[in-house]
């Protein structure tokens, strides 16, 4: 299960040295929780987690990380080849969901999907 490595706090996000995977047993609903710490990494907490808790469903926000109109670095990524410029988001964006982009000098239009709250990657 993934669990916390150290405290955190509500409304900040969780990074890859916030988390620990940890064997533990469980019971209730298989889908409020996580296996994989990348299912994790870049979402908002809702609520405080104590170290070595469970991190569940319950401690995720629903709130979008990146919002409608804001300005984002974007990946594109092309055989394994990255080249990076600017765009903005059309539509709220939530961490490993995809979201449209305007590229602001041709504008553009693109799809790509949400790293973290200023990176979106765009696979060619």
């Amino acid at each position: 299960m993934v669990c916390a490595a150290k405290p955190l706090r509500a409304q900040s996000t969780i990074g890859p040295g916030d988390i620990q995977l940890v064997p533990r047993e469980v019971t209730g609903n298989i889908d409020d929780f996580f296996i994989s710490t990348e299912q994790v990494v870049n979402h908002i907490l809702a609520k405080n987690v104590g170290p070595q808790e469970i991190i569940t469903t319950r401690h995720l926000s629903n709130q979008p990380i990146i919002k409608r109109g804001d300005n984002v670095n974007v990946v594109l990524d092309q055989d394994g080849m990255e080249i990076s410029t600017k765009g903005v988001a059309q539509e709220q964006g939530y961490p490993g969901k995809s979201i449209r982009l305007v590229n602001p000098k041709s504008k553009k239009e693109i799809q790509g999907l949400v790293l973290d709250a200023k990176t979106v990657k765009v696979t060619l």
